[in-house]
């Protein structure tokens, strides 16, 4: 088994990494370029996985309540990350509800007088 502090370090990397994929998200829903966010997409999904991975490993870590100044700075850094993915995240739910909005009322614009037929998930 792995030492928690390897998981730890593992687990930033792909936090960070889950950062800058977020950051081109936001770069491609204000560009609306369709198919980079639809690459941006499948690349978040497989970071998300590796993450739960990490996590179900992290959990079956026998040293999870070890106390050591390297382990608890690597657990304030992946907090840290955490909270400006959450940023991120936010923002960029922000700007996808926004677009729903926008196309939204083009519809509704071009077909006035029907329903339109596009269904939207409100919950983003």
């Amino acid at each position: 088994m792995r030492k928690l502090k390897e998981i730890l370090q593992d687990e930033l990397k792909v936090l960070k990494e889950l950062v800058a994929v977020s950051q081109k998200e936001q770069i491609t829903l204000k560009t609306e370029d369709i198919k980079s966010l639809q690459s941006v997409t499948e690349v978040k999904a497989d970071l998300s996985r590796r993450l739960a991975m990490l996590e179900q490993e992290r959990g079956q870590s026998p040293e999870l309540n070890k106390m050591d100044k390297e382990i608890d700075q690597l657990k304030e850094a992946l907090a840290n990350t955490v909270r400006e993915l959450q940023e991120i995240n936010e923002t960029n739910r922000l700007l996808t509800r926004q677009s729903l909005a926008y196309v939204k009322k083009i519809l509704s614009l071009l077909k006035p007088d029907e329903q339109s037929s596009l269904k939207v998930d409100r919950i983003v």
